[in-house]
């Protein structure tokens, strides 16, 4: 003004008394005296703060929209305040071009026709005409929602439109810019990623909290009264894999018995690690019991496998059923959990079915766990207090055979005492007399369970004389002949039940301790 500028435009901001700040846009036009010096200027401020943030919201549209930046399907224009087409750029489809043309109405009714039905409600809270208004009086002027259409003959992409509501500086009319996106391959690396968070890395199998959440969300839908299943297995015997053969060995066999599982299951049920050497399955229909019991009894045959060095993998399955045995997904864990743990002390390499006597053994703690050390980790070590168990070097030794596991029982109850055929004929089969039939029967089970100890190096464990047979007492170390040596380190094994997988030796303590 001072130099003889006469006229210019210029923008400054103001501070306002709350901390935020105002937009001018100026005008002056300066006076002149008669040698042209410069008198005075009269200066006209207009307030263009709403303006410039429009034009820069618009700046920042135009350049996330600008073709060839992105994937950009088409950019649309529309006067919503009149419901009325604007413009576009890109290609339209031709099956929608008459009705995005014509109105923003027909333009979403069209669009909402082929978007996948579960993403409807979500596109129409947001799009919808009267939507958009009522939330631009609220000062939302902008969004973006993704979901998926069947855009082309059918084949379904990921969209992300973008939007933003604009007043027109000239006209009481607001507008609305919307910009549609195809991110097909981002959404699917996306997915991609968060599928890879939801999986175990050494299994390949689904993790816990993938498992919780499927589960969770399956209990919520109930579909008929289908009966479905949680089933949790333990690998028996995992700790020897790796001490023997090395953890990069054990991080295979977890992997192949996970692959195993899979091939064995419905593709619609979900198999996942939840621990070291533990899984879990969620089968979504058992509705014929029958056939869901042979379907677990192959899943354990198909885990079964010698792996190198002699040593054995078998798994111990516990199943709670959906809804008998709980409704959500921590009832059905615990429930499915005790069945796993009468397995694991029952035998091993089998499953077990929750029922409601389960828990009154638990509440009992009859049942010495065998994860407490209270057996040695070398020899053989045999428990009878609960249920009747044999350890080799701190594993279960595996008895296929029920009736060959009560022969070896029945020698232990007799704590080194010959055993006759007659003894055993009476015991293993209660009102069987004693014949060719059921000698045949001694014979048997005899031969398997010398097979059985003959694999873990135990020949000498049985010793036999004139048909009948007794146990090396020798060569073992026992929880019922340590109580009964009434030395006070062993005093505190008892645990109010001795052989409960039995009923010949279901006895008090009185007739334990009279040697009965």
């Amino acid at each position: 003004m001072r130099y003889g500028t006469p006229r210019d435009t210029t923008h400054f901001k103001v501070r306002l008394p709350d901390g935020g700040w105002a937009w001018y846009h100026c005008t002056y036009a300066t006076v002149f005296a008669e040698d042209h010096t410069p008198l005075y200027a009269i200066i006209f401020c207009e307030d263009v703060t709403n303006k410039r943030q429009s034009e820069l919201a618009s700046m920042r549209f135009q350049n996330y929209t600008r073709q060839g930046t992105k994937e950009i399907l088409f950019n649309l224009e529309y006067n919503l305040t009149l419901d009325t087409f604007e413009g576009y750029e890109g290609q339209i489809p031709e099956r929608y071009f008459k009705d995005f043309t014509t109105s923003y109405t027909k333009a979403t009714e069209k669009m909402c026709q082929d978007i996948l039905p579960k993403y409807r409600e979500m596109f129409m809270e947001c799009f919808s005409r009267e939507n958009l208004l009522e939330g631009f009086e609220k000062n939302q002027s902008y969004g973006t929602k993704e979901f998926q259409i069947a855009y082309h003959d059918g084949e379904t992409i990921w969209i992300r439109a973008f939007y933003q509501i604009l007043k027109d500086p000239y006209t009481s009319s607001t507008n609305v810019w919307i910009s549609c996106l195809d991110i097909n391959e981002e959404k699917r690396s996306e997915i991609r990623l968060l599928e890879m968070a939801r999986l175990d890395l050494v299994t390949g199998a689904y993790n816990r909290t993938a498992f919780i959440d499927y589960v969770t969300e399956r209990c919520s839908s109930p579909e008929g009264g289908l009966n479905r299943a949680m089933i949790l297995l333990d690998v028996d015997g995992f700790g020897k894999v790796n001490h023997t053969l090395g953890h990069v060995y054990g991080d295979t066999a977890l992997k192949d018995i996970a692959q195993t599982l899979k091939v064995v299951v419905d593709k619609e049920d979900m198999v996942a690690r939840i621990g070291e050497d533990e899984f879990a399955i969620y089968v979504n229909d058992v509705s014929d019991i029958t056939m869901a019991k042979e379907h677990f009894r192959i899943m354990i045959a198909a885990v079964y496998r010698e792996l190198q060095q002699g040593v054995k993998v078998s798994i111990s399955a516990g199943v709670a059923l959906f809804p008998r045995d709980g409704k959500d997904f921590q009832t059905l864990y615990e429930k499915a959990d005790r069945a796993l743990y009468q397995a694991k002390v029952t035998g091993r390499n089998k499953y077990v079915i929750y029922d409601e006597s389960m828990q009154e053994i638990a509440e009992r703690s009859v049942i010495t766990p065998i994860e407490q050390p209270i057996f040695v980790n070398d020899g053989v070590y045999i428990r009878t207090f609960g249920y009747f168990e044999v350890f080799v070097n701190g594993e279960a030794l595996l008895i296929h055979n029920a009736k060959a596991k009560e022969l070896l029982a029945l020698l232990v109850d007799r704590r080194g005492a010959y055993v006759s055929q007659g003894d055993i004929i009476s015991c293993l089969w209660e009102d069987e007399s004693v014949n060719k039939v059921t000698l045949a029967r001694v014979r048997k089970i005899v031969m398997i369970l010398r097979n059985t100890l003959k694999e873990y190096h135990l020949e000498d464990l049985i010793e036999s004389k004139k048909g009948m047979r007794r146990l090396n007492t020798t060569k073992v170390r026992c929880d019922l002949y340590n109580y009964l040596s009434r030395k006070p380190e062993y005093a505190h094994l008892f645990k109010e039940a001795y052989m409960v997988n039995y009923s010949w030796g279901e006895l008090t303590i009185d007739e334990l301790e009279r040697g009965n």
